[in-house]
């Protein structure tokens, strides 16, 4: 972790719309593309709400540093990709876990 971060207190860290407005333009501005880019190309896209910066402090615990997700956020993404992959039927018999262990 950068010096510098780690002497920012944990919960302020996260940069959610708030905080940091140009950046969660531009962030948002990203996102849009991407989505618009998938969908042009039959592409599934998936978004995790959850790891946006409109949920910023209030989901701190799955950061390690500013916008990338730590070991609880990985988590996350990953049952909501199972979830997600359930849901198309894609996973044959395997389910995916109800809830994180975080």
């Amino acid at each position: 972790m950068d010096e510098n971060l780690a002497r920012v207190p944990r919960h302020r860290r996260i940069q959610d719309a708030r905080a940091n407005p140009p950046e969660a333009k531009l962030v948002k501005e990203y996102r849009d593309a991407l989505r618009e880019a998938a969908a042009a190309n039959a592409v599934t896209y998936l978004q995790i709400d959850r790891l946006t910066e409109i949920n910023g402090p209030a989901e701190s615990r799955l950061f390690g540093e500013i916008i990338h997700p730590n070991a609880a956020g990985h988590e996350l993404m990953a049952i909501e990709l199972l979830k997600f992959l359930a849901e198309q039927k894609m996973l044959g018999s395997l389910q995916p876990p109800e809830e994180s262990t975080h």
